[in-house]
């Protein structure tokens, strides 16, 4: 695979992804922040990266506004309790964002990162085991 990095593209996804924040800082500034609006996001799909959502202004800005979330690359190394990380082996997420480089940016002890069966969702209902065999390593 090949990933061609092109400049018209990436410009109109950063302003299509700022308009989106606006629109949503706008709606919570008029004390509309709990109502549904439609709002641009990334997909993992080169040819179609973005991906119109339906949410509330509030949630909207919980995952894009960076001034109210830290960024998951700094928050990640100050992280002192065990985590277990599972990521679905089918879910194009695991592969679009890295997720094991991300997991490895957590230091605390006895965290662990783990692929299991199934995409972004079907992965919850094959992880049972995976999460009890951890917690019992933690002897809880």
């Amino acid at each position: 695979l090949t990933v061609v990095f092109d400049p018209t593209t990436a410009a109109f996804i950063t302003s299509s992804i700022t308009s989106s924040i606006a629109k949503a800082e706008d709606m919570v500034a008029n004390d509309n922040g709990d109502q549904r609006n439609t709002f641009d996001t990334l997909f993992p799909d080169l040819s179609n990266p973005l991906l119109p959502i339906s949410a509330t202004a509030n949630d909207y800005l919980s995952y894009h506004a960076l001034y109210q979330h830290p960024d998951i690359n700094d928050v990640l190394p100050t992280i002192e309790l065990p985590v277990l990380w599972l990521a679905g082996a089918d879910d194009p997420l695991t592969d679009f964002y890295d997720m094991p480089a991300l997991s490895s940016r957590i230091n605390s002890p006895n965290s662990t990162y783990q692929e299991v069966t199934g995409d972004h969702l079907g992965m919850v209902s094959n992880s049972a085991a995976t999460i009890v065999f951890w917690l019992s390593s933690l002897g809880l």
